[in-house]
């Protein structure tokens, strides 16, 4: 059987998306383009691969099977594609990172060299939850992963890049502002300044504050650490962030740091891939960038 590289990158489109009419978008095809090619697709393999109904594309069981053949085969193109953009200047590699909100905290000085040095590289960035980094790095939907903490990496490789300590941060005027050390419990009767309440970063301590019995009490929810830490400086109310997020307002007498209790503020951060030795050139590199 021969199969077309547009028929895989459609199929992948469809399944990640759920719909024909999406799906085909993303790849700039029609939808009676896109439902054509997908039919012949399944009369290739002599099997249906996706259910169809009025809520969408629902993957069949040989579905799921392919599905997992045609990220692995994509990933082995972009791959091989990428080792050769080392020959040519006319073609581009792209790195598929994903990252929790403590590992993208140190991230920016690494990145920014990087892409200065390889002009011809591309980086798609995401932030998830440490355990859904592991998931989209398995499942080949991303090259690398950056996580911080104990997290079960399954079969992945790992290696250590850097270490970072959680802190609790506070206006230079609360009362907790001159402590030495602070419990989390004591913590969360304050006020929060929070992340989004998707981020990496609110679902962690939620899940720590559940563990205590209590919840977090979020005055408001942002979508940046800059924001965060102004509403912090102003007094309107605390928050617990990765030092080196706040170790510039902190060194400026802006806003005070205090140290956690608990063992888990010290966290260290994690580099996870499939393989580090069978990721193109370009990753590697970038690698080494960030050890």
């Amino acid at each position: 059987m021969r199969y077309e590289l547009t028929d895989l990158r459609l199929f992948l489109a469809i399944a990640e998306s759920e719909s024909l009419s999406i799906g085909a978008s993303s790849r700039f095809l029609s939808a009676p383009s896109a439902s054509y090619r997908l039919k012949n697709l399944e009369q290739a393999l002599g099997t249906t691969l996706f259910l169809r109904s009025a809520k969408g594309m629902a993957l069949t069981p040989a579905g799921r099977v392919f599905l997992d053949h045609v990220r692995g085969i994509l990933t082995s193109v972009q791959h091989m594609e990428g080792d050769l953009s080392r020959f040519s200047n006319n073609i581009r590699g792209q790195i598929r990172i994903v990252a929790n909100s403590s590992c993208l905290a140190g991230l920016t000085a690494p990145l920014s060299r990087y892409l200065v040095a390889h002009p011809n590289i591309n980086v798609e960035l995401e932030e998830r939850l440490s355990e859904d980094i592991v998931l989209a790095v398995t499942e080949n939907t991303a090259d690398i992963g950056l996580l911080a903490g104990e997290v079960d990496v399954m079969a992945l490789e790992s290696k250590p890049y850097g270490q970072d300590e959680l802190i609790l941060i506070t206006a230079v005027f609360h009362p907790l502002a001159n402590a030495q050390q602070v419990s989390l419990a004591t913590a969360l009767d304050s006020d929060f300044i929070c992340l989004d309440r998707r981020s990496s970063n609110f679902l962690f301590l939620s899940k720590l504050a559940g563990k205590l019995g209590k919840r977090i009490n979020a005055r408001v929810n942002v979508q940046n650490f800059p924001t965060l830490l102004q509403l912090v400086e102003e007094n309107v109310g605390v928050s617990i962030v990765p030092r080196s997020i706040a170790s510039t307002a902190i060194s400026e007498h802006r806003i005070a740091g205090v140290s956690l209790e608990e063992s888990w503020r010290h966290r260290k951060q994690w580099l996870v891939a499939n393989s580090f030795s069978n990721l193109p050139h370009y990753v590697r590199s970038f690698i080494s960038y960030m050890t």
